[in-house]
C-alpha cells in the first residue's frame, strides 16, 4: 500500500468515489488498520513519521509519531494501543 500523491483513500465497493480522503504532504508508504477499531488507521510516510487517524475525523491526525530519520515503510499494530514501525 503506497501512495505517491500523498493521499490515503478509503473506498466502498458500493460507490464510485472514495468515501474518505486524508491528505498528507509527503508520499504514503504503508497503511494499517487498528485491529480493535475499524475507524482508526496508521500510515507510514516519506516525511519520516507515523500518522494515526480516526477516519470519522480525517482533517487532523489524532497523533503523529516522530523519531525516524528516513521514510517509514512499515507499520504494524501489536494491539489496539501499541504499534511498531520501521524505516528504510
Amino acid at each position: 500500500w503506497a501512495s505517491d500523491d500523498g493521499r490515503v483513500k478509503l473506498w466502498s465497493t458500493n460507490q464510485v468515489s472514495s468515501v474518505v480522503t486524508i491528505e498528507n504532504r509527503a508520499n504514503v508508504c504503508c497503511v494499517k488498520f487498528n485491529p480493535e477499531s475499524s475507524f482508526h488507521i496508521a500510515f507510514g510516510s516519506a516525511d519520516h513519521r507515523v500518522h494515526y487517524y480516526d477516519l470519522r475525523f480525517p482533517r487532523e491526525a489524532l497523533t503523529v509519531f516522530r523519531g525516524h530519520v528516513k521514510a517509514v515503510s512499515y507499520v504494524k499494530f501489536l494491539s489496539g494501543t501499541e504499534l511498531v514501525s520501521a524505516s528504510t
